[in-house]
């Protein structure tokens, strides 16, 4: 809206020292005149606001002293508590011909609607500025005006380098033209257009953006720019893919079982069946939608409380089991029986369910059969049980990478599952070529831990050699004398054997021993190829971890040999320094351990102490084997060491956390040190303690130039350093550990 500003005059007449004033001083000022007779120079003072009144009369100070004119802003207070701004301004200065100041007349302008206008302004251009999303303004013919901070960090180009182009600097080549034909011709139509696009960034990366683009309109109804939102949703493209890959999964799983399966979100109510189920009442499964609250409404009149609360018992656990049988209206209104059956496999920190797995099977023509019932509920059990019991085994494997605790937890689902009575796991050794024992349950001698198997051998080996699962009758009468020993002192009747494959590759076998015959089926057989082949993925699994964990500790084994090798080949050099790195780097660690350092800052702390002299390796024998003093020269040349050490331990990725006791050991507490120069806590703590430590050993040790002095002088020479050269706490450390050494035998 247009916004007319309110200006007010006034004239002071100096030599009478009276004001006058226009009419609009008093409506600037929210007085009425007709009404008021008052003082106006004593009322617009008044309502100067109480936090300007300073600055105000500073002002008028220096008009009337210096008749210089001041222009300002500041705020006003009406009588009803209106808070409003002016600018004020003394203009031009009449004086007559002797120089006296006549008249000083001058402006009062009241710009509180500018200035709301301004603070809009500046809150409208903060938000473009911090806004999330990316936002760039074109004009009519799409050259780039503007772009905020977030267009930046989408797109790689800075501000400068985009305005002046047009957002064809982002272009990837995925859309073709008709994509690019139809955004221009609904813009330049002045209406919004938005799609997914790819989009390229500087660097050449592709990303996914989501993107609207509105047209800015004028009265007459010309375009005159474009404001473009961008919003990246790469990674929530991805999420939906990968969310539409689980759902594929899930569906192909469900679709293989036998009865109707219902996987439920108690907290929202919606649910995932297979095409069973919809079947099962009537319906499509491509167009069956399955809900708890549509789940209630089909349920028969009759059976619905016994159904809702047989469901809130076990929700709140004063069931053990949800077991019900009602039912159900089907699509073309009749009703089917149905036996649901269901288990909470996922609850929140607080203990609340979240989900629940379970089977619906059509139990209608078997109703008043109590056998069937039975049977079809044993059968629900089973495979809930078998789906609990593979949900636990693949916790196991993926959280736990102990081979020995997984393979137990397998063979105690394979005892329970497949009601066998002793299983074992026998493991491939591919250097020697034979199957070693690696686990087992339910026998009663130990003879099973002694099984070696050749491949082809006894029955292990030939399950393996025929790449199928193995059913020996009264396997207690095979070839092999030992193992058929063990089968008749176990009392084993029958025994299957299956090869561990993971990726084709032969891992182990799982045998079972049964002690009295069997009822097995399709369903049973395929359960144990199930479980053969979580066992062969945990084997492979801990095998992997346990192969990158050795080679791990043998690389570390080989660092620690190589440093140890350097610190000793710089001990060699210096006969006079010969057994100097041990000692230091042993007492390091000890007054590291009295301060609490972790065992990781330990390796770390005994790295950079046998480290600390490598630089000197850069000293030419005659300055650091030179028997007397030496020179300036000299000097500045051995204190070139600590650079030496960190030029040559710095691309070396794994000494870097070592590298700050080779570096600045030689800095000292008060700054002057080397070669740095750096001073009290700027010196990082490993520094300073291996600093006490160097120095001491050195003061006890015997040099060309000097004799070793006591270990008692050389520690009131300690002492004496504190807060100069050395740590103070550090030092107090050291006077704790030292007096400890002294009194060991």
């Amino acid at each position: 809206a247009q916004v007319i500003a309110r200006i007010g005059n006034w004239v002071w007449h100096i030599p009478t020292n009276r004001l006058e004033w226009s009419d609009q001083m008093y409506t600037i000022f929210g007085i009425d005149r007709d009404s008021f007779t008052g003082d106006l120079a004593e009322v617009i003072t008044q309502a100067i606001h109480p936090d300007d009144r300073q600055a105000v009369n500073q002002a008028n100070t220096r008009v009337v002293e210096q008749m210089k004119p001041t222009p300002m802003e500041y705020r006003i207070v009406w009588k009803d508590g209106t808070i409003r701004t002016v600018w004020a301004e003394a203009g031009e200065l009449v004086q007559d011909k002797a120089g006296n100041p006549l008249t000083l007349s001058g402006i009062v302008q009241d710009i509180t609607e500018r200035k709301k206008t301004e603070q809009r302004l500046r809150l409208q251009s903060s938000a473009l500025e911090s806004a999330a999303n990316a936002i760039v303004i074109t004009d009519k013919n799409g050259i780039i005006e503007w772009v905020n901070p977030a267009y930046e960090a989408l797109t790689g180009y800075p501000a400068p380098e985009v305005v002046g182009q047009t957002p064809r600097i982002l272009k990837s080549g995925v859309q073709e033209d008709a994509f690019y034909k139809n955004l221009w011709e609904t813009v330049l139509a002045g209406k919004v257009w938005s799609a997914e696009l790819v989009n390229r960034r500087k660097d050449g990366s592709l990303y996914v953006e989501e993107e609207t683009i509105t047209p800015l309109i004028q009265a007459n109804g010309q375009v005159t720019h474009f404001i473009g939102i961008k919003q990246d949703i790469t990674g929530r493209k991805k999420s939906e893919k990968l969310l539409q890959e689980s759902e594929e999964r899930l569906r192909l799983t469900l679709k293989a079982a036998k009865q109707g399966i219902y996987d439920l979100n108690m907290q929202t109510g919606e649910a995932v069946v297979n095409d069973i189920y919809a079947r099962m009442l009537g319906y499509e499964p491509d167009t069956f939608v399955e809900t708890q609250q549509l789940w209630l409404e089909r349920l028969h009149p009759e059976d619905r409380p016994e159904v809702e609360k047989n469901y809130q018992d076990y929700v709140c656990g004063r069931i053990p089991e949800y077991r019900i049988e009602f039912r159900q209206k089907k699509a073309d209104g009749e009703w089917v029986w149905i036996l649901s059956m269901g288990s909470i496999v996922e609850t929140d920190r607080e203990g609340r369910p979240i989900r629940m797995l379970g089977t619906h099977t059509d139990i209608t023509e078997s109703k008043t059969s109590a056998l069937r019932i039975a049977h079809l509920f044993e059968e629900s059990q089973r495979r809930l049980r078998h789906i609990g019991a593979l949900h636990e085994i693949d916790t196991a494997i993926s959280s736990n990478y102990h081979l020995e605790t997984t393979l137990n937890l397998i063979l105690t689902q394979v005892l329970t599952q497949l009601q066998v009575d002793a299983a074992a796991i026998l493991l491939w050794d591919e250097q020697q070529k034979e199957f070693c024992y690696a686990g087992s349950l339910g026998f009663e001698s130990k003879s099973i831990k002694n099984a070696r198997v050749r491949y082809g051998s006894s029955l292990a080996g030939k399950a393996a050699e025929r790449g199928q699962v193995i059913q020996i009758r009264n396997a207690a009468y095979n070839n092999d004398a030992s193992f058929a020993s063990l089968l008749q002192e176990e009392r084993v009747i029958d025994y299957y054997g299956i090869p561990l494959k993971a990726k084709n590759r032969l891992t182990g076998v799982l045998e079972l021993f049964l002690r009295s015959p069997a009822e097995v089926d399709e369903e049973w057989m395929r359960f144990y190829e199930t479980l053969a082949g979580q066992a062969a993925l945990a084997i492979e699994n801990a095998q992997l971890i346990e192969g990158l964990t050795s080679a791990n500790t043998d690389l570390t084994r080989a660092y620690d040999a190589t440093i140890e090798g350097w610190s000793m080949a710089m001990d060699l050099r210096d006969k006079e320094t010969e057994g100097h790195t041990q000692r230091v780097t042993q007492m390091t660690l000890d007054l590291a351990r009295m301060m609490k350092f972790s065992e990781q800052d330990l390796v770390h702390i005994r790295r950079g102490a046998l480290l600390h002299d490598i630089g000197k390796m850069g000293i030419p024998d005659a300055i650091l084997l030179k028997p007397g003093l030496l020179t300036d020269e000299e000097r500045a040349i051995i204190q070139l060491h600590p650079k030496y050490a960190y030029e040559m331990l710095q691309s070396v990725e794994y000494l870097r956390p070592a590298l700050e006791i080779p570096y600045l050991h030689h800095e000292k507490w008060d700054g002057t040190g080397y070669p740095l120069g750096l001073k009290g806590e700027a010196i990082p703590l490993t520094a300073r303690l291996f600093a006490v430590v160097d120095v001491y050993d050195a003061l006890t040790s015997e040099r060309p130039y000097r004799q070793a002095w006591s270990a008692q002088a050389s520690l009131d020479y300690i002492i004496k350093q504190s807060g100069k050269h050395f740590d103070p706490e550090i030092v107090q450390l050291f006077v704790e550990y030292w007096q400890s050494t002294q009194n060991r035998p």
